[in-house]
Formats: C-alpha cells, structure tokens, sequence
C-alpha cells in the first residue's frame, strides 16, 4: 500500500460527517515507552488531517519525552502544560523533545500542511507518563471528527475482534520499530473459531503498513469473528485497528 492511510482512511471518498469519540483502555496506560502504531497528517482532497499526542508526566520529578516520527515528516504545534512553557512551532521534523514539570503535561499537535503522509510514532520518555493520540479531521478550518487511540503493546502477536457486517470494514496497522524487516502472518477466524483465511505481509525496518483486512483476507468480509497476527520470527511489533461503518471510524485496540 502507498502512503494512504487505509485508501486515506477511505477519507478521500468520505463526504459525510465524521464523529467518533472511541476511548479505549491503554496497554500500556503508564509507560516510558510507547508506541503509536499509525500516524496521519496533511491534506487529502477538501479535507485536512490532523494528529496530536497527549502527554501527561505521572511522576512529581520533571520528565523528558522523545517523540520521533517513522514513515514521515511533521511541523507541529507544542503547547506546554503547568509552567511548561508556552510551546510554539517547530518543523518539519522527524523527532521532536518534550520537557514538562512534574505532573505537568504537553500537547504537540501536527499542523496538516503537506498531501496526506502517513507512518507511525514512539515517545520515549525518562518517566512515567500517560499517553494518547487524538486524530482530528477538518473541513477547511472546522474540525468535524475526532477519535483517540492509545498506545499499543509491543508483542510478537496481536489479536483482535473483528466485526465487519453491516457494512463496516476493519483497518490493521502494523508498526515494525526494529532495525531489520519482517514477516507477519495474518490469520481470521469465524464466530466458531475456524479458520477462515491466512495472508502473509512484509514491513520493512522501521515501517508501518496499514491494510484493511477484508483486502488482505477478503473471506474475512461482511462476517464476524477475530483475527490474529503473527511475526513470522517471534519478533515484537504494535498494531491498532480502526473500524469503519459509512464515515464513522472507531479505534479497536489488540490485546497480546
């Protein structure tokens, strides 16, 4: 797949208004690590994408985070929580720091002034912190959706609940942050637990891929069932789904 984000999240074909609100329990709800398995920014037709990552310190000793973005560039918008400073903008860049004071917080947000580009992000931090990522969608300056994502678990298997009837299709994004490609497999299974269908991925080092999954299986469509993914190797990796109905996406988050 190009740089689209599930076919642009199937935004460059959505023309109606999109609001979903889905918050999910975090993995790794506070972390020193964490990874945001799909990032999106930049325009795509009439419509503008934006991504902001929410940061809060969970420590009383002042913290340091790394926020470094895989697959593209950003400018961002940083404002700072709790004496933090003010922000400002900064980029485009590849990796950018945050400092905030104990239990303060940071809001860097991308911008959207590029074609659409997509990839993932990891924050790593000398604390603890909570973290989460709220894609935003506008219509020329108004924004008209949002979902958040929290970060996702690194695991050498993901697995999912899959519910594509009634016209709802699920998108897989799998974040390799390793220094070396690899093989993924994926597998669904109907509501009994068998077998439906197998396909085999390859994301090179430091990559994302984003797929629907009826396109990598297409046995999986319009039925209800789970699906699991593999690293071929027994290597580590982050994936994260979100659920289409029409224009409305929900995030759906994996579990080891």
């Amino acid at each position: 797949m190009t740089k689209d984000l599930f076919s642009s999240l199937m935004w460059k074909g959505v023309l109606v208004v999109l609001f979903s609100v889905a918050i999910v329990p975090s993995v790794l709800a506070q972390s020193t690590f964490h990874v945001f398995p799909q990032i999106a920014d930049g325009s795509a037709g009439t419509l503008t994408y934006k991504t902001a990552v929410m940061v809060r310190n969970a420590s009383d000793s002042p913290t340091g985070c790394t926020l470094s973005f895989y697959g593209l560039q950003v400018v961002v918008l940083s404002i700072r929580g709790l004496t933090g400073g003010p922000g400002g903008i900064a980029g485009p860049l590849a990796t950018y720091n945050l400092n905030m004071p104990p239990n303060g917080w940071a809001y860097p947000r991308t911008l959207g002034q590029q074609s659409l580009a997509t990839g993932y992000a990891t924050l790593s931090c000398d604390g603890p912190v909570y973290a989460q990522l709220q894609y935003s969608l506008y219509a020329g300056s108004v924004k008209i959706g949002e979902t958040t994502v929290f970060s996702a678990a690194e695991s050498p298997r993901a697995r999912f609940i899959v519910d594509q009837t009634e016209g709802t299709r699920l998108g897989v994004a799998i974040s390799n942050n390793t220094n070396v490609a690899h093989d993924y497999r994926i597998t669904t299974f109907d509501i009994d637990g068998n077998p439906t269908g197998t396909a085999t991925v390859h994301i090179e080092a430091r990559s994302s891929l984003p797929k629907f999954l009826d396109d990598l299986v297409p046995a999986s469509a319009n039925a209800l069932g789970s699906a699991i993914v593999q690293s071929l190797d027994g290597s580590n990796f982050s994936a994260v789904g979100l659920r289409f109905t029409g224009g409305v996406f929900a995030a759906v988050p994996a579990t080891p």
